[in-house]
């Protein structure tokens, strides 16, 4: 009955060959085949096993980096916020000390007075400390300061022509004059125009909105340097682009006309640059229309570099009469130059 068996099943005809063996320590060729078999079933095994053991190996390692990468997010954003420049809020906004230096530094020149005025030029202090301000966040000047502000920097931007004198210099420096920042003759793309937002002091309340407002200058196909006023607000706005463009052409100007004060350029508004609607405008821009009152009589803007891409005003109504007294229009103005890359307040 076990020969039926054992012969019925080729693979227990191995037993009594491995049990002989086991008796008198001989290895026949049938359990050496056995053996193998075993052996390489194991290692199929074994294989199988490492392969698993590789997968579980690669899906802890990414787990690991994606742990480690949120950790150095993470000790990122605590060291960006320790780093962070100090701040305070004013009036229920967040402002950096470099940004209130500026409104700091105007007061106290009201009260104080070097005790060597040889050594020290109001207009210089205030440059480095514009210039500390990033580019990106300078706009912000526009809300912080207050309209005393900026008469205080229209004053103390004047002291930088004292420096040019002193440095027998004839004319303003290029590089911190308001016509070594606006777009250059012989280096800027004709009709390529450059935004500056700004501020004027002295509206109505009522009208407060029209106080806030863009200058867009750009260079002509004269090769001459215009600019145009993009008034505030969405309803003034449309009416500037279709009835009051305001156009004026940019000329360098040594002296305020009513004051005789030093000054970088003025902006004169003439009869409206009707020519540019012959010889080019930058795309988008209105055709240019005769001036409303104010400012069809013979108006001006002069300006003076107060830092970098910012400048200071004021605008005048000279008036065509030879009698005419010139007359100051509202208060000064501040311009400072737009960033692709602003924050906002």
């Amino acid at each position: 009955m076990a020969a039926v068996i054992i012969s019925s099943f080729p693979q227990l005809q191995t037993i009594p060959a491995a049990i002989s063996s086991l008796t008198t320590g001989r290895v026949t060729p049938a359990v050496t085949s056995v053996m193998i078999t075993r052996r390489r079933s194991q290692r199929i095994r074994s294989s199988s096993n490492g392969d698993r053991n590789v997968s579980i190996t690669a899906s802890e390692a990414a787990e690991r980096r994606e742990a480690k990468l949120r950790e150095l997010i993470a000790e990122q954003a605590a060291l960006e916020k320790e780093e962070e420049k100090p701040y305070r809020f004013v009036e229920g906004r967040k402002y950096y000390l470099d940004e209130l230096d500026i409104p700091g530094f105007l007061d106290g020149s009201r009260y104080l007075r070097p005790s060597d005025p040889d050594a020290y030029n109001p207009a210089a202090f205030l440059w480095k400390k514009i210039g500390d301000i990033p580019e990106e966040r300078r706009h912000r000047l526009l809300d912080l300061l207050k309209p005393h502000h900026f008469t205080l920097m229209w004053d103390a931007a004047g002291n930088r022509f004292q420096l040019e004198q002193e440095d027998g210099e004839e004319g303003a420096d290029p590089v911190t004059s308001a016509g070594g920042m606006l777009p250059d003759v012989a280096t800027s793309a004709p009709l390529q125009p450059e935004i500056w937002d700004g501020r004027v002091m002295g509206v109505p309340g009522p009208l407060s909105w029209l106080g806030r407002f863009q200058k867009s200058f750009f260079v002509g196909a004269d090769g001459l340097r215009y600019g145009r006023v993009i008034s505030g607000g969405p309803l003034f706005t449309g009416l500037s682009n279709t009835i009051t463009p305001l156009y004026f052409r940019i000329r360098a100007a040594n002296r305020v006309l009513a004051t005789d004060e030093p000054c970088d350029l003025s902006f004169d508004y003439e009869s409206g640059q009707l020519h540019l609607k012959d010889i080019g405008l930058p795309e988008g821009f209105p055709v240019p229309r005769p001036h409303p009152p104010i400012f069809d009589d013979d108006f001006r803007d002069y300006v003076r570099a107060a830092g970098p891409g910012v400048v200071v005003g004021q605008s005048w109504q000279e008036g065509r009469d030879m009698d005419a007294e010139p007359r100051q229009f509202l208060g000064e103005f501040i311009l400072v130059r737009r960033h692709p890359h602003q924050v906002n307040p």
